[in-house]
């Protein structure tokens, strides 16, 4: 990607904590070690070589089939979300195998989360050339922001406690400091944190759409009771 594919300064130190916060990552979430390493690689390699594909010799066997599949969509298309399911299968696989696999434990969750925390890094990389070409936005812009989005943010706020913890990682520490970013920012760190909001709420009903097993067994209840 060319925001990252740049000898700024600025930049290059984006990239650095881009591959920092993917290392972090992967132990934050017991992520599987192969397929970090791998992940990880390609990230990092596809932005300056956007025709990068691993050596099927250089990585475990059992990676050889998600490999392939991510070769069809680009290894250079990780950096902006577009993972093949095969790794999210990989990694679920994991989860079970090392009995971590629960309902905020899962490879679905671990693929969305670091969809999340690439976005941020290109929206960084991007507000560090946009700031280069055109300077930041006046206090008038921000305060405007802050009137036109201050309803919105405060409501993803009182939602904040019913989120899995390292959903909410996207938070600042108050809706006053969220409020306090450029406009631009405000916005889109808005279009992620309603999108996860939106998922959370959608597996909270389906939750509690479950019924009991022993409801089709009232018999045997009542013979315990």
């Amino acid at each position: 990607m060319h925001l990252f594919d740049c000898t700024s300064a600025a930049q290059v130190s984006n990239r650095d904590d881009l591959e920092a916060d993917l290392n972090l990552y992967r132990y934050k979430t017991k992520s599987d070690p192969f397929l970090s390493d791998l992940f990880i690689r390609g990230v990092i390699q596809s932005i300056s070589d956007s025709s990068y594909k691993p050596r099927l010799d250089s990585v475990h066997h059992s990676l050889h089939h998600l490999i392939k599949k991510q070769n069809a969509i680009g290894w250079d298309q990780l950096i902006q979300g577009r993972i093949t399911k095969s790794m999210v299968a990989y990694q679920d696989r994991h989860y079970h195998e090392k009995g971590l696999y629960n309902r905020s434990t899962t490879g679905a969750r671990w693929a969305k989360r670091i969809i999340v925390l690439l976005w941020r890094a290109v929206l960084k990389a991007w507000e560090t050339r946009n700031d280069f070409a055109h300077g930041r936005e006046t206090e008038a812009q921000r305060k405007y922001a802050a009137s036109v989005f201050e309803k919105r943010v405060h409501d993803c706020y009182a939602y904040l406690p019913q989120l899995c913890g390292t959903d909410r990682d996207l938070f600042h520490s108050s809706a006053a400091d969220t409020l306090s970013k450029p406009p631009h920012q405000i916005e889109t760190w808005l279009t992620l944190v309603e999108s996860l909001i939106k998922q959370a709420k959608k597996e909270n009903t389906q939750v509690k759409q479950c019924q009991r097993i022993d409801k089709h067994y009232k018999h045997l209840r009542k013979h315990n009771e």
